[in-house]
């Protein structure tokens, strides 16, 4: 029977299950395994949304082969126009561990690009796996992609970032760093000296916040509207976007609220701008580029 790729249904997920259970099985990573509800915990479509997920799976007579996520979001553009594009990700094909359904994984791909025309991926580990290889085979523009971030607590990030835990001699090594205090004291070292290598900016001010006010739409939009114009191209950040993305239920982001004088680098009107960042706290998940 011809696979047909379809939205994810709640009469799919106990065929989702049994997928899952067949990816564990076959010896895969218990953590690689595809969403066990059809509802997205993260942007769920809405009648008003601009920015959501939506889920698919594969479905062969009644069985489910693979599944992937798909992410809509408005991004400007050089011309000034917005536009919305997708974003391919999580993508899962029984193919992995069965090569009689190895065409999976192109099904996939093919229905979203039909989805979505513009399409991109992103985090996908690197060249040595399946989905950039086919990728670049199709003739895809790619690229590396550094991965940007700061170590807030070394200990945590010492026991939980997987990617860098790959044998048993990093695993120790990290251990070892983690509980003797060597990588707390190695990172307040290399974040003090890029400290003192970084341009010094004037004085701001700085406060939390718990939300993206409506009243603040003003201000933000302003922001946005000046600082789009210094890039050729960047997903959308109003004040509607910012709040759909960072919504007060997300209790572990922490909103912050700064302001300085007319010369700081934000430079939009009173210069109010905002953002989001992730508290720090335990986490099994992994990190790529």
């Amino acid at each position: 029977m011809a696979i047909v790729i379809q939205p994810y249904r709640p009469e799919h997920e106990p065929a989702v299950a049994d997928f899952n259970q067949r990816l564990r099985q076959a010896g895969e990573d218990e953590n690689l395994v595809f969403y066990g509800w059809s509802e997205p915990r993260w942007l769920p479509r809405t009648a008003e949304s601009r920015i959501h997920n939506e889920l698919f799976v594969a479905v062969d007579g009644g069985i489910v082969r693979g599944g992937y996520a798909l992410k809509s979001q408005e991004f400007f553009f050089p011309d000034g126009q917005v536009r919305s594009i997708g974003y391919y990700h999580h993508p899962l094909s029984e193919g992995i561990v069965n090569k009689a359904h190895a065409m999976v994984g192109a099904l996939l791909l093919r229905d979203a690009m039909q989805r979505a025309p513009l399409l991109y991926c992103l985090g996908m580990g690197g060249y040595d796996r399946p989905l950039p290889q086919m990728l670049v085979r199709l003739g895809w523009t790619h690229c590396l992609v550094p991965f940007f971030f700061r170590v807030v607590n070394p200990k945590r990030f010492l026991r939980n970032m997987q990617i860098l835990r790959s044998s048993p001699s990093r695993m120790f090594l990290m251990d070892l760093a983690a509980y003797t205090g060597a990588g707390w004291a190695g990172a307040k070292l290399f974040h003090g000296y890029r400290g003192l290598r970084a341009p010094r900016s004037l004085d701001t001010q700085c406060c939390e916040v718990a939300r993206f006010e409506a009243s603040d739409a003003e201000n933000l939009q302003s922001l946005w509207e000046q600082a789009r114009q210094t890039c050729s191209f960047t997903a959308v950040r109003d004040a509607a976007a910012l709040r759909v993305l960072y919504p007060p239920a997300e209790t572990h982001l922490t909103r912050s609220c700064a302001s300085g004088p007319s010369s700081t680098a934000s430079r939009c009107p009173e210069n109010y701008f905002r953002w989001c960042e992730p508290q720090p706290r335990h986490s099994s998940g992994r990190a790529s580029t």
